[in-house]
């Protein structure tokens, strides 16, 4: 008995170590990667945010930027020309304009030439002396406006007397309604206002050899009363050649009564110069001459009492001198 009770206590503790031994292995940590994989929770889904619609932003308008105000600048040159003088007015702006202007209220044609507008103005020889008011109006597309003025001093000229002795088979030309007639159509032809400026630099001689018989704005005295030489009389011999004084283009090329074979030429911007008393005309109406072009033949027809050439250049209808136009480049 005694023996059947002992090893009935060693088959217990047997049992116990075993439970113990399995126990102990239960406990041990198991390795990371197989811990992870045995209870790592399954993650709670989480919702993705539906973004936000964002509207299209209204592009900004780029503002216009606001132009300088108008600015023009008006220089008239010289300030101070004798009788007979031609006045070039020059006047800057900062942009395009449409100008309207008058010299002792006398309207002015402004043409515009290498980023300036010009505009041309003559005076008689017998203008009155003192200051003369130049009035410019420029007007932009803008709708803005500016008037300008300044003054130009006409100095006096000194002219000389002629006493004219018509020759009596010519004296019937002295009748006012044949001078005034002639006048009146050439007026016509002044009066004409071409934009382009045809000529260049100054002005040539009309004759070869130059001999002056009567100066410009001498003061005449006819059988019939006073008068104003508006030319230079050149003499010559007759059937001596005339020559175009510059470019341009023959506008009249015909006898008339009074002022005899004559050729009138256009050299743009409201210049004439004219050509009186030929025997022999060269060219006709429309043709095209340059400077230097021989253009007719020296005589004594019209009223006239000797060969010679009377020339004449007229600027806005109005007869000035024509030698000025041979000393200085009037419109570089």
């Amino acid at each position: 008995m005694k023996g059947r009770y002992l090893a009935t206590i060693i088959l217990g503790l047997s049992l116990l170590a075993f439970v113990g031994l399995v126990l102990s292995l239960v406990m041990l940590p198991l390795p990371q990667p197989l811990a992870a994989i045995l209870y790592t929770p399954t993650p709670t889904p989480t919702n993705t945010p539906t973004p936000t619609p964002t509207s299209t932003p209204t592009p900004t308008a780029t503002p216009t930027p606001t132009p300088e105000p108008l600015a023009v600048t008006l220089l008239p040159y010289p300030s101070q020309l004798a009788q007979g003088g031609t006045l070039v007015i020059q006047l800057k702006a900062n942009r395009e304009v449409v100008l309207t202007g008058t010299l002792a209220e006398r309207s002015l044609n402004f043409v515009e030439l290498d980023g300036s507008y010009w505009a041309l103005a003559g005076f008689p020889s017998w203008s009155a002396l003192g200051q003369h008011e130049v009035v410019v109006e420029a007007r932009s597309a803008l709708g803005e406006a500016i008037q300008v003025t300044d003054t130009v001093t006409v100095t006096y000229s000194v002219f000389p007397a002629e006493i004219i002795d018509i020759p009596s088979d010519r004296e019937y030309l002295l009748d006012p309604a044949i001078i005034r007639a002639e006048r009146e159509r050439l007026a016509r032809i002044y009066a004409q206002f071409g934009p382009d400026k045809l000529w260049q630099g100054v002005f040539g001689y009309p004759v070869q050899t130059l001999s002056i018989t009567s100066a410009y704005g001498a003061r005449r005295q006819y059988d019939t009363g006073p008068g104003y030489h508006a030319g230079v009389d050149l003499d010559g011999e007759l059937g001596d050649a005339v020559f175009a004084a510059a470019d341009g283009r023959v506008v009249l090329s015909e006898f008339l009564q009074v002022r005899g074979g004559t050729v009138i030429l256009d050299h743009g911007l409201g210049v004439y110069s004219c050509y009186f008393h030929q025997s022999d005309l060269l060219v006709e109406e429309d043709d095209t001459v340059s400077k230097a072009q021989v253009i007719g033949s020296m005589g004594s027809t019209g009223l006239s009492i000797g060969s010679h050439l009377h020339w004449e250049i007229r600027v806005g209808g109005v007869a000035v001198d024509p030698f000025e136009w041979t000393r200085r480049r009037i419109i570089a």
